[in-house]
């Protein structure tokens, strides 16, 4: 990534604007976007390159980084029209997107030097699978402790500046 040329720069700006595109659809994965289009370990080095104060890579950095900015704003803009237009449609298209991902999760890890074995019933771990949801269901009650707190935070506040008036 030293040497940009034409390309390159192109292929930066467009493995970056997929790669957080991804971010954004459930059962993909930037990292391994990154990885299918060879880009995992170079933009790795890159950005510790930059970390060392190394700035050799850094406008090849940009370039990725602006294919970030675009592909964000774009998929976005694109999920609000498609969630708009065709609500039914987008939300089984991203409900077949997880279920679909469960196949790559049930399988393991394939690309492993060492591979690991796939899950099975054998290998379930109750006791995992029971903290993992109390986790999520924490964190949701905690998100509305917290929207319920800023709210009466904000009416209090309300109420404060118009009793001082």
């Amino acid at each position: 990534m030293n040497q940009l040329s034409l390309p390159l720069i192109v292929r930066l700006f467009l493995v970056g604007m997929i790669a957080i595109s991804a971010m954004f659809l459930p059962g993909i994965s930037g990292s391994t976007i990154l990885l299918i289009f060879g880009c995992y370990i170079p933009v790795i080095h890159a950005i510790k390159n930059v970390l060392t104060l190394h700035f050799n890579t850094l406008p090849a950095l940009m370039i990725f980084g602006i294919g970030i900015l675009f592909g964000a704003i774009s998929v976005v803009k694109l999920i609000q029209v498609c969630l708009a237009k065709y609500r039914k449609q987008t939300m089984y298209l991203i409900l077949g997107m997880m279920l679909g991902s469960l196949v790559a999760i049930w399988q393991g890890p394939c690309t492993l030097a060492l591979p690991q074995p796939a899950l099975s019933l054998q290998s379930f771990h109750l006791l995992s699978a029971l903290f993992g949801m109390a986790l999520v269901l924490g964190l949701h009650k905690l998100k509305a402790v917290i929207e319920d707190g800023a709210s009466n935070f904000i009416l209090v506040s309300i109420a404060s500046y118009a009793n001082l008036r």
